[in-house]
């Protein structure tokens, strides 16, 4: 396995620096291969959630409710804590650091010690999950707020959303497929492909986001991609 792992490693360099063919199993998706591509499993844009047994807990009634509690509850206190998305990744997304907030729980494998104090409910079951990547945070979208198409960084991980308040006239596009949010409802697709959303009601849209490990991946993967990221950043 350990092998395994560093060859397909070694390939998805390959493909960052163009010298290696992308094997993909659809067509007419837009991707960024300028990030780390590993040749592994079929990527579609939405998955059902029923497929990934771990994070049904979202969905139970008792569960969500106290999610959306701890929500409401560190939106008001702490929403000078809460920053824009614009980095050294994501300069087309910096134009909405005012109107798209994120307040982190987990991220780039750091907790974030005085949020995870602030919702320790929705912490400990985010780090009981076996398929957690460390990447979770709070995100808030402003009304008439609407995010250009944008990746991810790997393909080793899917990105969950789960809907918290404000979601009556909101929608995410992945590749050509358009899906609404609903309330304690999961929403799991592949961010790698180019991705957009958009908030149009006259309220802000809250939603839980955190990463999963993507089937045929493994955490040595993510754990390396993770710290090429870093090195990058750095």
């Amino acid at each position: 396995m350990l092998h395994q792992v560093s060859r397909r490693f070694r390939n998805s360099a390959s493909i960052l620096l163009g010298n290696h063919p992308v094997n993909i199993s659809h067509t007419g998706h837009i991707t960024n291969f300028e990030f780390l591509h590993f040749n592994t499993s079929q990527q579609r844009e939405f998955y059902d959630p029923s497929l990934f047994p771990d994070i049904a807990i979202f969905e139970l009634p008792e569960v969500f409710k106290e999610i959306q509690r701890e929500f409401f509850e560190v939106l008001p206190t702490c929403e000078k804590e809460m920053v824009g998305p614009g980095d050294a990744f994501y300069p087309q997304l910096k134009s909405l650091e005012s109107t798209w907030k994120h307040y982190w729980l987990f991220h780039n494998e750091e907790v974030q010690f005085s949020h995870i104090e602030a919702c320790p409910f929705t912490s400990c079951i985010l780090a009981s999950l076996p398929s957690f990547c460390r990447e979770a945070l709070f995100s808030i979208l402003l009304p008439n707020t609407h995010i250009p198409p944008h990746t991810g960084n790997s393909n080793v991980v899917l990105r969950c959303h789960v809907g918290i308040t404000g979601l009556e006239d909101c929608y995410i596009t992945v590749g050509r497929t358009t899906r609404t949010q609903k309330e304690g409802k999961l929403l799991v697709f592949d961010d790698f492909l180019q991705h957009s959303a958009g908030n149009n009601a006259g309220v802000p849209r809250g939603v839980l986001i955190f990463d999963i490990l993507r089937p045929g991946s493994t955490m040595e993967e993510y754990q390396r991609i993770l710290k090429q990221m870093n090195n990058v950043i750095t």
